[in-house]
């Protein structure tokens, strides 16, 4: 099933911003401009009315899960990270914040929440902080004798609290003057980065990524991962100036394992991006999977503490036992068809509402065409019913007001 497109007004003597809905995604085409103020007016403006409903949200679970409001994240975020977003981005995110009709300076701290309450506050807090990061996200690339024809296969999972990950189901898709031209990300309205993170751009890249869990490493001082992210997606040719661009004020903010995908070589790559350390690993025949733990034995046991590598109890321990006996039983004939699924559902809080919000894979030719294969709630296509999940798990019922039913989507082609 492909989606259709269809046209939404942004305003008088403006361009229309194309959108598609289809499957429970929403796809924002704005690629007719290359200007980024106008390209970030027409995101905003489409993403209004999702904004405020995902921001009532954050606010009230960072309040009830921190003590701190919003306000409080944000403000420090500007703070520490307004002087150094490069203009044409800042250009973009006041184009965004008028199309929503904000401040420039939320959209900063919106775009710098994860960081900011994950990366930040607990090296501001750590009496308050028993638990660092997260896992977030499952993933895989492959290439060469893995796959059935060849060539390149990616696919990626979100791991998220139920509360942010029902957010993460647009589609912006964006031109620059930039080295790679045309960039198409998974992200929610205003943000100017994925950030779960799925990204396929005009130079041949397919970029995702899974958080290293319990990663406490940390420098105010340097660029935020939102920034570097986004700079890397749309000026990287290749693995390598993607990583250097990525490293560039490498402040260790959301450390995570990158696996990227150029389908001009065929060439894979696995970053492990720490703050004190780093590892490249390449290939051109085989497979790389991401769990939200470093194979780098530097980061592992010298950034991280309780990683669970070895520990199949642990929700990443687990889901890298299941990555090597998936890869082992479908090497040679990894495809599409494929897609991914929540095998374990292995989480550290009993029952509480999180894990796989989406599945995305895509091949070279998708690649190739800035397409993918889409589904959105759980990756084996599950559905979420909240109001069932309180009655049988009333502990979580204060979180009732923030989250959606997630009914049973099929795969969908986005192109």
């Amino acid at each position: 099933m492909v989606a259709a497109v269809v046209a939404v007004a942004v305003a008088d003597g403006q361009a229309a911003v194309k959108g598609e809905a289809l499957g429970g995604w929403t796809v924002v085409d704005t690629r007719e401009t290359t200007d980024p103020y106008t390209r970030g007016l027409m995101w905003g403006k489409a993403g209004r009315e999702a904004y405020f409903a995902a921001r009532t949200t954050f606010e009230a679970v960072t309040l009830e899960t921190t003590g701190k409001t919003l306000g409080f994240f944000e403000a420090a975020a500007v703070e520490l990270y307004m002087d150094k977003i490069p203009a044409e981005l800042l250009a973009e995110i006041k184009g965004i914040a008028d199309g929503i009709g904000v401040t420039p300076e939320e959209i900063v701290g919106w775009n710098s929440y994860i960081e900011m309450t994950g990366s930040w506050w607990p090296t501001q807090a750590p009496h308050l902080n028993m638990h660092m990061r997260n896992s977030h996200c499952s993933a895989f690339v492959a290439t060469g004798s893995a796959t059935a024809d060849g060539g390149v296969v990616i696919g990626h999972t979100t791991f998220l609290e139920f509360w942010s990950g029902q957010y993460f189901t647009w589609v912006y898709k964006l031109a620059t003057t930039a080295a790679a031209g045309e960039i198409v990300m998974q992200t929610m309205p205003g943000y100017v980065a994925s950030m779960s993170d799925w990204w396929l751009t005009g130079a041949g890249l397919a970029v995702v990524e899974t958080t290293i869990a319990n990663f406490y490493g940390y420098d105010p001082s340097g660029m935020p991962e939102w920034v570097r992210a986004r700079l890397a997606a749309e000026s990287a040719v290749d693995i390598a100036s993607f990583v250097a661009a990525l490293d560039n004020g490498n402040n260790g903010g959301y450390a995570s394992m990158w696996l990227v995908a150029d389908i001009k070589t065929g060439e894979i790559a696995r970053f492990e991006q720490g703050l004190k350390y780093t590892s490249l690993a390449t290939l051109t025949d085989g497979v790389f999977t991401g769990a939200n733990v470093a194979e780098d034995p530097r980061i592992r046991n010298l950034e991280c503490f309780d990683s669970g590598y070895s520990d199949v109890r642990a929700n990443t321990g687990a889901r890298r036992v299941v990555w090597s006996m998936l890869v082992d039983e479908h090497y040679g004939n990894i495809t599409t068809a494929q897609y991914l699924s929540d095998p374990t559902a292995v989480w550290a809080v009993p029952f509480f509402p999180a894990g796989s919000t989406d599945a995305k894979v895509a091949n070279a030719t998708d690649i190739a065409a800035l397409a993918f294969h889409a589904r959105t709630g759980r990756a084996n296509g599950f559905a979420f019913d909240a109001a069932a999940y309180y009655a049988d798990h009333p502990q979580w019922a204060w979180l009732a007001p923030h989250l959606l039913d997630r009914p049973s989507q099929p795969m969908v082609y986005i192109a």
